[in-house]
């Protein structure tokens, strides 16, 4: 299966005004990048750009969403990456941020000629009815238990889209007449299997994770197989049935074998960032409190078989924390799958590229060092995190003592040769490529490591033993494509090298394995230079949950990383005694689709950054995007950073200008968009990290929805 969308064409911004770059072309007014729309019934009431590579369209209602998803789906817009259906949005995202701003345009006078999704399959669920919260949920709605049992099952409910955690599909009922209330307190651990209520919807838990939806039941049909076209049981536009029976001898009431645990497919990793080995860095049940809508690890199942491949490498010390991962699994949002991947995709392109690979080969990424051990003579490059590289020869080197290393310099391991990675001075992660890239077992074609959903290969241990994948060597490149055989760094690359240069935009999707020679030293190109740094943002698209004055102050706090903070994302603690974000409004925002970046705001104030392994939908408001040529420094942000958000441009990313609150002050559209909230709110500094020519990562789309 595979993500819906043609390759990116070489559209431009050039020439388009500034409304139809959906920005105000007087300065305060509508926020940048937030059009109304005039459309009837069936069309957009408002759209809101996300960054710069992702819009979100504000619909009347579910139906209309579902209409939208399968004409979308159906006939996908030029360079259409994903799109992610919720309650009453639907959120676009596309390879490039032209074709996002050609979207915006499209979309804004898009109708659908198509109604939701049918003819699908038929599904019937057998449900064990003893949740937890039947018998109380069934007197507030007046009800008895058998009658609410009753009810459920009578209904026919329909996929309508997919999101919070892979599998977990929300259905709504034809009839209709539902409206059950959240837990006023979330449960820390929902059981896989779960069959719950909320609202109008009626879903299955997938995995164990935190929820605050009623549990009504629990099944043991397995709700994802990745092995399967597709791997989520129920899709949009599927017609689902829930069929009581009786509970059987071996499972028990709530029990997790009872729920499908075993065979839901997977299962959470064994940790966040800095969890392994008993040093925590993260916090694994943070995520509910994250989004709104997290799910978090759940039991370990048994690990995939290993990748077929070519023992390289042994690891003596695994550090914090050490992934396999690559460029992720982009186009899966309405999967629930987030698109995950290397987190510095500009020090992990080059690390590969340094050694010949395609850039889509994967990497490790390791926290708080790593050394390994060379099985057999290979080529590596170390990027990213300021850290001390030695290698200390073993015996086919002529042993000795520990030499220093430069990196991104491609080093030639001798058998025995072992690798160490230090602490870092500067940054916080470290990508090492190998030869050929590293064989990891792949799912939905890529072998990332996603912390949150469980996905790919397992974290590394200290003592596993890591693998290259097997691939011909390329032709012509000198010496089989390997360098000349010469201890450490490799001082002069062979006559066909090139440098670890840059491809255009429009370049085709990055190969993986070996395909070119080892390339000569490139600057190491890891952007964060102390312990301030500026993430250029686009605010939106709900600053409007916050007055002008909150938005201003979002981008003129210093905010500090938590130590809570881990793939999922940056927790930020306002700094130099400031008080958390206040909202001017109360109340829940319906889940909506979140992308790699968003800036959500819980109700304690304290904004949450979305990093690679983030949850597919969201339910708080997200006052800005992070644009995506500044995600790489996000994930360099060690605990302890001061982080400051300026408002950019979406198309120029030029800064725009300080107006002060009152120039914020603008009225709502009537169709709902927010008020002024990018150009009025007070920019921060010029954005201190522009992207460098070195460092620009091929087809580098990491705000995919998933």
């Amino acid at each position: 299966m595979s993500p819906a969308g043609p390759t990116p064409p070489g559209d431009s911004d050039r020439g388009l005004s500034p409304s139809d770059r959906g920005l105000s072309p007087s300065g305060p007014g509508p926020s940048p990048g937030t059009h109304p729309s005039s459309t009837g019934p069936g069309g957009a009431l408002a759209l809101h750009r996300v960054g710069t590579r992702a819009v979100l369209v504000d619909l009347p209602d579910l139906d209309t969403v579902m209409a939208w998803h399968a004409a979308l789906t159906a006939d996908p817009l030029p360079a259409q990456r994903g799109i992610v259906a919720a309650a009453s949005t639907l959120l676009f995202t596309a390879h490039t941020p032209d074709a996002a701003t050609r979207a915006f345009e499209l979309l804004r006078d898009f109708a659908s000629e198509t109604s939701a999704q049918t003819g699908g399959r038929e599904i019937t669920l057998d449900v064990v009815y003893d949740g937890e919260d039947l018998a109380p949920l069934a007197e507030h709605l007046g009800l008895s238990p058998e009658a609410l049992v009753e009810k459920h099952t009578a209904e026919t409910w329909t996929g309508a889209f997919g999101g919070f955690a892979p599998g977990f599909t929300y259905c709504v009922p034809a009839a209709g007449g539902w409206d059950v209330p959240r837990r006023e307190s979330p449960r820390t651990a929902v059981p896989p299997g779960s069959v719950a209520l909320a609202g109008e919807f009626s879903a299955v838990y997938p995995r164990r994770t935190p929820g605050g939806w009623q549990l009504i039941g629990r099944t043991d049909t397995p709700m994802w197989d990745e092995s399967a076209d597709p791997p989520a049981l129920i899709a949009p536009g599927d017609t689902v049935r829930y069929r009581a029976v009786r509970p059987t001898a071996e499972a028990g009431v709530g029990s997790a074998g009872g729920a499908g645990s075993e065979s839901a497919g997977f299962a959470g990793k064994a940790g966040l960032d800095g969890e392994a080995e008993g040093r925590p860095l993260g916090d694994a049940s943070s995520a509910d409190a994250t989004s709104g809508d997290a799910p978090d690890p759940g039991p370990a199942v048994p690990p995939a078989p290993a990748a077929p491949g070519r023992p390289v490498l042994r690891v003596e010390d695994a550090g914090l924390l050490t992934l396999i991962e690559d460029l992720g699994r982009a186009g899966y949002g309405d999967l629930g799958v987030a698109s995950s991947g290397v987190l510095d995709r500009a020090s992990a392109w080059t690390a590969n590229r340094l050694v010949g690979n395609g850039g889509a080969s994967a990497v490790l990424e390791s926290i708080g060092g790593l050394r390994v051990t060379a099985l057999v003579d290979t080529v590596v490059a170390v990027t990213g995190a300021e850290a001390p590289l030695t290698v200390a020869p073993g015996r086919a080197s002529g042993a000795g003592d520990p030499r220093r290393h430069p990196l991104a310099h491609p080093l030639l391991l001798r058998t025995g040769d072992e690798l160490t990675v230090g602490g870092p001075r500067l940054g916080m992660r470290s990508y090492l490529a190998v030869r050929g890239g590293f064989a990891a077992h792949r799912v939905l074609g890529s072998a990332a490591t996603d912390l949150l959903s469980g996905l790919g290969p397992e974290p590394v241990r200290t003592g596993d033993t890591l693998r290259v994948r097997n691939r011909p060597r390329p032709a012509g490149a000198g010496n089989g494509g390997e360098p000349a055989p010469a201890t450490g760094s490799v001082s002069g690359a062979p006559v066909n090298a090139t440098s670890a240069g840059t491809l255009p935009a429009d370049a085709p999707e990055p190969e993986t394995g070996a395909i070119a020679a080892v390339a000569a030293p490139a600057p190491n190109p890891l952007r964060v230079t102390g312990e301030r740094a500026v993430l250029r943002c686009i605010m939106g698209p709900r600053a409007d949950w916050f007055d002008a004055a909150e938005q201003a102050r979002f981008t003129q706090v210093p905010w500090q990383v938590s130590g809570r903070s881990n793939r999922i994302g940056l927790r930020l603690e306002p700094g130099d005694g400031a008080a958390p974000l206040t909202r001017s409004r109360d109340g829940e925002l319906a889940s909506e689709g979140m992308i790699t970046g968003a800036v959500q705001v819980p109700p304690d104030g304290n904004p949450v950054l979305f990093l690679a392994d983030h949850p597919v939908t969201g339910g708080y408001p997200v006052i800005a995007t992070v644009v995506a040529e500044d995600l790489d420094i996000a994930g360099q942000l060690p605990p302890g950073s001061a982080v400051t958000f300026t408002p950019v441009d979406p198309i120029t990313l030029t800064p725009l200008a300080a107006t002060g609150p009152e120039a914020a002050a603008g009225s709502e559209d009537p169709a709902g968009a927010e008020a002024a909230t990018g150009s009025a709110a007070a920019a921060g500094p010029a954005a201190a990290h522009p992207v460098r020519p070195d460092t620009a990562t091929p087809n580098d789309d990491p705000e995919d929805p998933s």
